[in-house]
């Protein structure tokens, strides 16, 4: 199983020794997977994402099988991490007093 853990921005730009409108550009590419957003102000890359990407760049990848990689990794991350605001059914009204 992956154990998560999640990697900010500063720490990404620096692990991936780029500025931040390259990473950006990346994503808008299809050549990094898209930050999660964790508070209002706070988003962050599952590290083993960033791991996975990491080394696929160092291995050589072609822009293509990169971006089969990002697919591949939004795949699993949404299996993963279900989505916590899909639409629930509503509760029923309490039964009036009698």
């Amino acid at each position: 199983m992956t154990t998560l853990g999640f990697t900010r921005l500063p720490d990404l730009l620096a692990r991936r020794g780029d500025s931040r409108s390259n990473a950006y550009r990346d994503i808008a590419d299809g050549l990094w997977t898209q930050p999660i957003k964790l508070g209002p102000r706070y988003s962050a890359w599952p590290t083993h994402e960033v791991e996975a990407l990491i080394a696929a760049r160092i291995a050589g990848a072609s822009h293509d099988e990169i971006r089969a990689l990002v697919r591949s990794l939004m795949i699993q991350r949404r299996q993963l991490m279900p989505r916590f605001d899909a639409p629930t059914e509503p509760c029923a009204a309490p039964a009036a007093a009698a």
